[in-house]
Parts: structure tokens; sequence; C-alpha cells
């Protein structure tokens, strides 16, 4: 996701920087993100308390939407993963509405036994409440696991409950490191 460029698609471009620290990084986006509010609401916060019209505020959510595109390489690190018979999961930060959509855009989404959502969980990483939700739902071994985020401290969570860590930076760094778990692909 790139909110700067999402926020420079919809509002003039003096007003980029501070409102794209009013909407994602402040708490608008996170509330969104873990359920507390819907986008319908988000819309309405952004039209009232950050001078958006609401054309611009939906305009913003498609932007957003647009912007969520797979990480070169990722979907064969993911179809290599499957394919060679490892049990992949989702952990992601986001809302209901954002994961339908990306599942009508994209189809890499089969390919995950399951998927956890912070809008379900009502946290989001690195909370302890959604590595433990995945740990519980799928009951997945924590010690013979393997966590990939672009995040560290997304990354320190998952160790915290006892899951190895991969950085991903690229796709073919993570495959390697994989591999230097001891994890073998087809």
């Amino acid at each position: 996701m790139d909110p700067a460029s999402a926020v420079a698609a919809v509002s003039p471009q003096h007003e980029v920087e501070l409102r794209t620290q009013q909407i994602f990084k402040d708490m608008p986006w996170r509330a969104l993100n873990r359920g507390d509010i819907t986008e319908e609401e988000l819309i309405d916060v952004c039209h009232k308390n950050f001078s958006m019209t609401r054309e611009q505020a939906q305009n913003l959510m498609q932007a957003i939407r647009d912007s969520l595109i797979p990480v070169p390489g990722g979907q064969e690190l993911l179809h290599d993963l499957h394919a060679a018979g490892y049990n992949v999961y989702a952990l992601t930060d986001n809302t209901h509405n954002i994961l339908a959509y990306l599942k009508q855009r994209y189809d890499f989404w089969s390919k995950f036994k399951g998927i956890v959502s912070s809008a379900d969980v009502r946290h989001l990483k690195p909370s302890a409440q959604m590595y433990e939700t995945l740990i519980n739902t799928y009951k997945i071994i924590p010690e013979e696991s393997v966590f990939l985020d672009d995040l560290e401290h997304n990354i320190a969570g998952a160790k915290l409950h006892g899951i190895h860590g991969v950085q991903f930076f690229t796709a073919e760094q993570a495959s390697e490191d994989l591999r230097k778990l001891f994890l073998v692909m087809c």
C-alpha cells in the first residue's frame, strides 16, 4: 500500500504529507483495519475532520484498494510453497471489504489454507492476539512454522510466540532465507 500516492491522487499537493499523517499514521486507518469503524465511517471522518469532500474520501478508498498489488515474486513464492506441500496462512492487517476486493482481484488467495485478518481479531500486528488467533485457530505448531513479513516489528511479534521469522525484502532473498531454515521447495 502506498498511502501518500493515494492521498496525492485526491488532495492538493501541499496537503499530501499532512493528510497522509492524519489518516494513515494517526488513528483513523488503524481503527478501520481493527474493524472498529467501517469504511463509510472513515469516509465521514475524512469529510468532517480533514476538509475532504465525500467524493474525495470515496476516491481515496478506491485509490488505496488499487494500490494494493502483490509484491514482485511474492505470488510465485506462494505458489512454490503451496506446490511443495506446505500449509500457508495469511495474517493480514485488513478490513473485510478490502479483503473481499483483493480476493476478487487476485486468484492467489486460494493457496492459503486459512486467513486471519485484523478486522476479525480486532487487533493489529504485532499484537499477541493476532499470532495467538492464528496458532489456535489453525492448530499451528509455532516452532515448526515460519512467519514472513516486510516489517521487522511484526517478525519480532511472531518470534515472541516461538515462530521463526523471515523479513521479506525480495522474493529471492526470502526464498534463500527459507532454504536456510531447511525448507525445501519444488
